[in-house]
């Protein structure tokens, strides 16, 4: 395998937990709900996902965790954001916080430390070693496009977060298409980070998550609020992520948390306005009241 593809594969191993997660921002995001909490999203997840591993010894129940946890940490945040019209990005903040604080707690109870999910078995499908869980969720890119893109549904959405007024005024329920984006996002979410620990550590701890939630958020503005493209963007993430760990090895001498920050740093100035501005959905972050309509 030359080192190029190598690369490549490590980049899409890397990624998939982030594009996964960005995934399903683009929805909230796009129906007008900064989901801040995804980090949190993705720790539970992640909790959730080893601890039924550990019991189940199956990959795809420990997968399929994380549906009840992004479920319940979807109707704790939309209480806040969109029922209570609290601000999305303190509530967010706080989830993170919670919700680091509740899986440490619970691993502790639960699991003796430094177990790792070595039983598990993931079954290689190509030289690449790319697993057949890896291909299965890969699926939702082009699924998450033409529901976002091309479907009834996904235009509902995106006139949530464009034109709330005009969609409320043509019959739309606002606050029940954005609380179905955060009930998606959540999903994704918790979906990555079980699959971050199921299908790639092996392993829980507290820091596992280690800035992924918030790296997601960044491929959302990157990728143009487009499921295609915030998944491209999210694979050069992990490409990356991948990269430093090949420029460390050559450059030995250097402080390992420069190359650590590469990828965030790319992150940074991606969104920075360096390549373009973006024009995020009007009604973003902007909270949507019934009263509004008369």
């Amino acid at each position: 395998m030359s080192a190029i593809l190598a690369l490549l594969a490590t980049g899409l191993r890397l990624a998939m937990p982030i594009l996964i997660a960005a995934l399903g921002e683009t929805f909230a995001e796009s129906a007008g709900v900064l989901n801040i909490g995804l980090e949190g999203m993705l720790t539970l997840g992640a909790f959730a996902g080893y601890v039924v591993a550990e019991h189940t010894h199956s990959v795809v129940v420990a997968l399929l965790a994380a549906i009840p946890t992004g479920l319940l940490g979807a109707e704790l945040l939309g209480w806040f954001v969109i029922r209570a019209r609290a601000s999305q990005l303190v509530v967010g903040v706080l989830f993170n916080a919670l919700a680091t604080g509740v899986a440490a707690y619970l691993y502790r109870l639960d699991c003796p430390p430094g177990v790792t999910l070595a039983t598990l078995t993931l079954p290689k499908t190509d030289a690449l070693g790319l697993t057949l869980p890896f291909y299965a969720l890969l699926l939702l890119v082009p699924l998450a496009e033409i529901a976002l893109r091309r479907s009834r549904v996904g235009l509902n959405l995106r006139a949530a977060g464009e034109a709330p007024q005009a969609a409320a005024t043509a019959g739309l329920d606002v606050e029940r298409l954005r609380m179905w984006g955060l009930r998606l996002s959540c999903l994704a979410g918790a979906l990555g980070g079980a699959y971050l620990v199921v299908c790639q550590i092996g392993l829980f701890r507290e820091s596992v998550v280690a800035g992924q939630g918030f790296a997601a958020l960044a491929m959302v503005i990157f990728g143009r609020w487009r499921p295609i493209a915030v998944a491209a963007c999210a694979v050069l993430f992990g490409c990356l992520d991948a990269l430093q760990f090949v420029i460390q090895l050559d450059a030995a001498r250097m402080p390992p948390q420069l190359f650590l920050a590469l990828p965030y740093l790319v992150s940074a100035l991606a969104i920075s306005g360096l390549f373009g501005r973006a024009r995020q959905p009007a009604a973003l972050g902007v909270p949507w009241r019934r009263e509004q309509r008369d």
